[in-house]
């Protein structure tokens, strides 16, 4: 006599049998249903971004807060045209991030109000006899998470350094995948990757920007090398691989050249050693 069983149709035997009286192996909802749907849930991009999400809250979600900007503005208070006395030093928190609010955001409210103006930003009159504003790669005026400071002010600095955040670690989690890492190993690669000092620290600088999309480039270059092709170069733009490698290194080579230049170099350095490489657990 057959009785069904775990999902499967079985004989009974002396295993399941009581007093000569048949029953069948007893069901339980983990068999039934193996954590199938928490498993796809925590293994899945959504569940990742979520995670990066509120790890960027935690570190720049202050500057969403009414009546906050995410930029050191008291280290006005330590500039000879803020104090009554020039000789006396102000104690600030932290004068080593005066770059954002001495050049960035002065260079994108110029920037800003000569856009308004309906001008393109080339020059920035106020500064010596009219410095650069668009040719100067360190206001990088072509980062996408620049326009989100060009489009809202002031407030558009803490949506900046979120978007970095979730960036990145988007991005690394997705080279650890391409590389073989499972879900999880790679959802914690992409929150260390946000999380870590360079990432954090220079979270106000266009280094970042770069940084943020790096993994993207050398992940799109993997899948490219992993697929190679024998089309010519035009036809392998069509690509979705090609699309998305292109859009990243444009992305990556528009703000600080340095940080761009050396980025294309360890992707190329990436794919000359990647072709033996394989992720093994450890």
């Amino acid at each position: 006599m057959l009785r069904r069983g775990r999902r499967q149709w079985v004989e009974p035997n002396a295993s399941n049998r009581v007093d000569g009286l048949s029953r069948a192996p007893r069901e339980t909802a983990r068999d039934d249903r193996p954590d199938g749907a928490r498993r796809r849930w925590t293994e899945s991009g959504w569940s990742a971004a979520l995670l990066y999400l509120l790890a960027g809250l935690a570190l720049a979600g202050a500057g969403l807060l009414p009546g906050r900007v995410l930029l050191p503005l008291d280290l006005v208070r330590d500039l000879g045209a803020w104090k009554p006395d020039p000789a006396v030093r102000v104690a600030v928190s932290n004068a080593l991030l005066s770059d954002a609010i001495l050049q960035f955001q002065p260079w994108e409210t110029q920037a800003r109000r000569e856009l308004s103006a309906g001008k393109w930003p080339w020059t920035n009159p106020y500064a010596g006899e009219g410095a650069a504003i668009f040719a100067n790669p360190a206001a990088g005026l072509l980062s996408p998470f620049t326009w989100l400071r060009l489009l809202l002010g002031d407030p558009g600095w803490a949506l900046s350094v979120l978007a970095k955040l979730l960036v990145a670690g988007l991005g690394a989690r997705a080279f650890a995948r391409a590389l073989g890492a499972p879900p999880v190993e790679a959802t914690a690669s992409g929150l260390l990757y946000l999380a870590s000092g360079y990432s954090v620290l220079w979270a106000l600088h266009p280094q970042t920007n770069v940084f943020a999309f790096l993994p993207w480039l050398v992940a799109s270059g993997h899948r490219l090398l992993a697929a190679p092709s024998a089309r010519l170069p035009w036809e392998l733009l069509l690509r979705p691989a090609g699309r998305r490698a292109l859009v990243r290194f444009w992305a990556a080579s528009s703000d600080s050249p340095r940080p761009a230049v050396a980025g294309a170099a360890v992707s190329c350095f990436q794919l000359f050693i990647r072709r033996d490489f394989r992720f093994h657990s450890w």
